[in-house]
């Protein structure tokens, strides 16, 4: 206590000063308009510009609760999309049905990719989510856009996915203008487009034309997107022609994904397998 007076008795000419300066500017802008108004702009313009930042502070370090937000929204969105709905016309009760899908029969769960390649022959992804949240080995994954991949290994948190930019995978695909059947394989050449295999030469194709999925591996639903055609050519002595789509996904810059869980798969499998061997 004896320091702090004597640091303030050492220094009192500097502090007199100051409170004699303080009184000054107080007076001036206290009964001058014109000061008065000039210092009123400039602390509310001061004062705005702070709380401004902090916001912006505050908004940048929510972004990771809002992504996640969204990601769960889009998820169920999805969900209700492949839902059949029913509505009532007249007297009778009409079904509409958006995608050809069982009731309940695809979940969407939303998942983080924190790691991923694509400037291999054999790429894959590895996702924040894993066995407790329900993932498993051979589900599908989509993005915002198109088709992404399948699950391959699990673990208790995690889940590696193997990419669509994977050379030795192919996906059931429909052109979803004819619904001719084909299939998708990435050449490991570009990561932004793809080429459609088995495509008959007698089909009617046009540049811009969707290929989707064709729903019958029973892992992606559906109509899902896989690309659009950017050129195509009838090679000599072949049946089918050379097609190349751009892929709907950009896997360069995927953030989050939609794994997708069929309910019905099981059986599915469980009713094949007992078929195949009677036939």
């Amino acid at each position: 206590m004896q320091q702090l007076f004597g640091f303030i008795y050492k220094n009192r000419s500097l502090f007199t000063f100051l409170l004699l300066l303080s009184i000054g500017f107080f007076l001036v802008f206290r009964f001058n308009d014109y000061p008065g108004a000039v210092y009123f702009h400039t602390s509310n313009q001061v004062s705005g510009q702070i709380v401004d930042s902090r916001q912006n502070l505050k908004d940048f370090f929510g972004l990771r609760d809002v992504n996640r937000t969204l990601a769960d929204e889009n998820a169920r969105l999805r969900q209700a999309l492949l839902t059949p709905i029913a509505v009532t016309a007249g007297r009778g009760l009409v079904t509409s049905q958006v995608a050809e899908a069982l009731p309940g029969q695809f979940r969407f769960i939303p998942a983080k990719v924190i790691n991923n390649s694509w400037n291999r022959f054999r790429n894959y992804l590895t996702l924040n989510k894993g066995a407790k949240d329900g993932l498993e080995p051979g589900m599908a994954v989509m993005g915002s856009y198109g088709i992404v991949g399948q699950v391959k290994y699990v673990s208790q948190n995690f889940a590696t996915v193997v990419s669509l930019l994977y050379t030795d995978w192919e996906v059931s695909s429909t052109l979803a203008s004819t619904g001719s059947n084909c299939s998708v394989s990435w050449q490991g050449i570009d990561p932004l487009q793809a080429n459609v295999l088995y495509l008959p030469l007698h089909t009617d194709i046009s540049v811009g034309d969707t290929v989707v999925t064709s729903g019958y591996n029973a892992v992606f639903p559906a109509g899902m997107p896989i690309g659009t055609v950017s050129g195509f050519e009838q090679t000599t002595d072949a049946n089918f022609f050379d097609v190349t789509i751009d892929l709907a996904t950009d896997f360069q810059s995927l953030r989050y994904v939609y794994v997708v869980e069929n309910s019905y798969l099981p059986e599915q499998d469980s009713l094949q397998q007992l078929t195949d061997p009677a036939l």
